[in-house]
């Protein structure tokens, strides 16, 4: 008997990277033995930044989201 895998819920969104970052990811995944896929070097960061931010003593220095960009 096949035994079936359970299927996780999983959600999908779009990440827009500016060109220095996405180069900077592309070489990373791409140098690592063995090369990984974009998205997991993106799950893999997302991954990291939500266990430090279980961290009591972790911060976070980011731009308060309510606050609106001025216009250049």
């Amino acid at each position: 008997m096949v035994k079936k895998r359970a299927r996780t819920e999983k959600r999908r969104f779009t990440v827009t990277l500016d060109a220095d970052m996405y180069d900077r990811l592309k070489t990373l995944v791409e140098t690592h033995e063995p090369p990984l896929t974009l998205r997991y070097g993106v799950q893999y960061a997302v991954k990291l930044l939500l266990e430090r931010a279980q961290d009591p003593q972790a911060v976070f220095s980011f731009a308060d989201p309510t606050r609106r960009r001025r216009e250049k």
